[in-house]
């Protein structure tokens, strides 16, 4: 008797959470709706292009690199490619550039130069900002955006990238 109540109580027991997650999951699928606003993905496809957006605050690497992307493994074209200085104790410059590792700004991309608390940024476009043209904004797959940051200081900040890909 007691086994057959512990069975019919289990029966009627709420779904677990995996259980939801996964039905979540899904109507995700089938129906493609996104639950909420935040998207926890590098990537998003929409009608066969794919963006894919990348943030990092500044790095202690032991060369003068703050920040460092590995593009995918696809052609892509650079949308937009910018530094957030959120603190620097000098004048400081700023290199961007791809390269076939981590650590190397071979093909410079944009210099900026700004103080603290300053909004650095190259923008894929025809529109120049003062000095601040993005040039050679097509990558080839599996290379490195790297920014190099230049100070008689100390630099705290952001980067931030968004590749477009066909």
């Amino acid at each position: 008797m007691v086994a057959l109540i512990l069975g019919s109580v289990g029966a009627f027991k709420s779904p677990s959470q995996n259980v939801v997650k996964e039905v979540i999951r899904e109507v995700i699928r089938e129906v493609g709706a996104m639950p909420g606003n935040t998207l926890n993905s590098e990537s998003f496809t929409v009608n066969g292009m794919t963006q894919y957006f990348y943030s990092q605050s500044f790095q202690n690497f032991a060369s003068s690199t703050a920040c460092s992307f590995k593009t995918p493994t696809a052609s892509t074209t650079v949308a937009f490619l910018g530094v957030k200085l959120s603190g620097s104790t000098g004048g400081t410059q700023i290199v961007s550039g791809k390269a076939t590792n981590s650590w190397a700004t071979t093909t410079a991309l944009m210099t900026l130069t700004g103080t603290a608390s300053s909004l650095l940024e190259g923008i894929a476009s025809s529109t120049v900002w003062g000095n601040n043209t993005l040039v050679d904004n097509i990558m080839p797959p599996n290379v490195y955006v790297n920014t190099s940051i230049m100070t008689n200081g100390t630099a705290t900040g952001t980067c931030k990238m968004i590749l477009n890909s066909f």
